[in-house]
């Protein structure tokens, strides 16, 4: 406090000076003798202490928390509520733990809004806190579920996340919307829509959730093509998905979630085969009039790449013959491809194993030649 005061009564007394100086340079240019020159100076210095004591700084004072208010909520007590912040009646009210106590109680869960207000009391400050409670889901039902063998309480044990009981979350809701569309396109629906309503009593704070179905037509898969593919024949490609067109003998459902598994599967056999830059992707175009898809499967092939040089470093105890003795696939002049570079380092720590190197690590590094345009392996 007391250096406070010091520090503003000098800058009031500098101030004073700063604004007299055009006086004094005046008296200066007027001839005043010294004498006169310093009355002069302490007569200002005077009168800004006597401004700076005049006007004193004064501090603005903490004011203390007399009054914590809860509003609004109606199953969660106030006492629950006051439990988890950290301002407390008869403690300085302020503004970094209130916006603390905020984030506090969201974490809860149990509100979906809050507010912080204050206002005068008693010589102090009174904190309200008004809060808007989530509901509780009361009740789910479903409508429009025909083709799904499911039953309802099932669906709920097990595919939904919102529960009965809980507290109702939009987000999770968003997600089991998600869940039972893939239930769907599972079994070949993949034009099924899914939403949901939500109704709140005002009174209980309860709500009851229903999800709507309109399960659509199952579409089946008409034909099945392949673009792009030089080094293999349509049929090598078919015979590695497990999606299949509708025939006397498969139902030629179409399943989003298993096609892009196929084209995972295509993207693994192409590298296996040295075609490392590989790129497959696929569009699908309705039937005008029936329920039917034509998938094309496109591919981009890339460069086929296969071994260059093959050299062993930092092989200081086991000869490298020995060790190119384990390289069975990265051989000079065959198909690179990363599935075989694992397959020799597991056979070459293999070999060090056996000899008792236990911490023994692996490492290979590969390099495109530019003139050979083969991988060189070390």
């Amino acid at each position: 406090m007391h250096r406070k005061k010091i520090s503003l009564r000098l800058l009031f007394v500098f101030s004073a000076v700063c604004l007299i100086s055009p006086a004094v340079r005046a008296a200066d240019d007027g001839g005043v003798s010294e004498k006169e020159k310093s009355v002069a100076q302490s007569l200002a210095l005077e009168e800004a202490v006597s401004r700076s004591q005049a006007s004193p700084a004064t501090e603005t004072k903490e004011k203390m928390v007399t009054a914590i208010e809860v509003s609004g909520n109606k199953s969660i007590s106030s006492n629950t509520v006051i439990s988890k912040m950290k301002t407390r009646i008869g403690s300085p009210y302020q503004e970094n733990i209130v916006s603390d106590d905020l984030k506090r109680l969201y974490l809860l869960g149990f509100f979906s809004d809050i507010k912080v207000d204050t206002e005068e009391y008693k010589d102090g400050i009174k904190v309200i806190i008004s809060v808007t409670e989530r509901p509780v889901i009361d009740k789910i039902t479903f409508s429009g579920m025909k083709r799904l063998v499911m039953k309802e309480e099932k669906m709920k044990k097990d595919i939904l996340k919102s529960k009965e009981t809980q507290y109702l979350d939009y987000p999770n809701l968003t997600e089991d919307v998600s869940a039972i569309k893939k239930l769907y396109e599972k079994k070949g629906f993949g034009q099924v829509q899914v939403d949901y309503q939500v109704s709140t009593d005002p009174l209980t704070n309860k709500a009851n959730v229903r999800f709507t179905v309109v399960e659509g037509l199952r579409i089946k898969i008409k034909h099945i093509f392949v673009e792009g593919n030089i080094a293999f024949p349509d049929s090598r490609i078919l015979k590695l998905i497990k999606t299949k067109r509708a025939w006397l003998f498969n139902a030629g459902a179409f399943k989003e979630e298993t096609f892009k598994e196929d084209l995972d599967r295509i993207k693994a056999f192409y590298r296996r085969e040295g075609f490392n830059d590989v790129a497959v992707d696929y569009e699908t175009k309705s039937h005008a009039l029936k329920p039917l898809i034509f998938i094309t499967i496109k591919i981009q092939e890339g460069r086929k790449y296969l071994v260059g040089s093959l050299a062993v470093k930092g092989n200081a105890d086991i000869r490298e013959s020995e060790i190119l003795s384990k390289v069975k696939k990265c051989v000079p002049g065959a198909v690179f491809s990363q599935e075989a570079v694992k397959d020799d380092i597991s056979a070459i720590q293999g070999l060090y194993f056996d000899r008792g190197y236990i911490s023994c690590q692996v490492e290979e590094t590969t390099f495109l030649n530019p003139y050979t345009v083969c991988i060189d392996i070390t």
